[in-house]
C-alpha cells in the first residue's frame, strides 16, 4: 500500500526511506514555481492580445458566400460587407449567344486604356448575375447549366 509520509527532504510514494521511491521536495517546489510563473505567463498573453484587439480596432470587412443543400434544393447566397458605400446591387438576367469583350483592370481604371484584352467569346449559357459596378462586371452569378460563382 503507498505511503505518502513527509521524510523532510523528500516525500516517500512507495515503501519506506530506505527502499522506497520519493521525490526531492526541493524538485517539487521547483515544478509548482515553474507551473504558476506558466499561468502568469499564459495570463499576460492573453491580456495582451485582448488590448491590442481593443485597441485597435480597425473594421475588417469581408464578403461572405455560402450554400444550403437539402436533398435536391440549392439555395445560394453572396454579400459584401462594405457597408453603405453608395454603390447599390444590380441584378442582370443575360442572355445565351450574346457576344461578350473581356476588360482588363488597367483599362478601366486609366484613361489611357492601358493593356485592354483580346479575349472575346460568345455567351454559351444565359446567367443571371450580382454586380455592384454595372452590366457585365459580374460580382457573382449563376448560369443555366448550374455554374455558381
Amino acid at each position: 500500500m503507498p505511503s505518502h509520509a513527509d521524510t523532510g527532504s523528500c516525500i516517500v510514494l512507495f515503501g519506506d526511506e530506505t527502499s522506497g521511491i520519493c521525490i526531492d521536495m526541493k524538485l517539487e517546489k521547483l515544478k509548482d514555481k515553474v507551473m504558476k510563473n506558466k499561468t502568469i505567463n499564459i495570463f499576460i498573453l492573453g491580456l495582451i492580445v485582448t488590448l491590442l484587439a481593443v485597441l485597435n480596432h480597425q473594421t475588417v470587412s469581408a464578403c461572405s458566400t455560402f450554400k444550403l443543400q437539402k436533398g435536391d434544393e440549392l439555395i445560394y447566397g453572396h454579400n459584401l460587407n462594405y457597408g453603405d458605400i453608395g454603390v447599390p446591387g444590380l441584378i442582370f438576367i443575360n442572355k445565351r449567344g450574346i457576344f461578350k469583350l473581356g476588360r482588363t483592370w488597367s483599362e478601366l481604371t486609366t484613361k489611357e486604356r492601358l493593356n485592354p484584352s483580346s479575349h472575346c467569346w460568345i455567351s454559351r449559357y444565359g446567367s443571371i448575375t450580382f454586380n455592384a459596378i454595372g452590366r457585365d462586371f459580374p460580382d457573382g452569378g449563376m448560369n443555366e447549366a448550374g455554374l455558381f460563382i
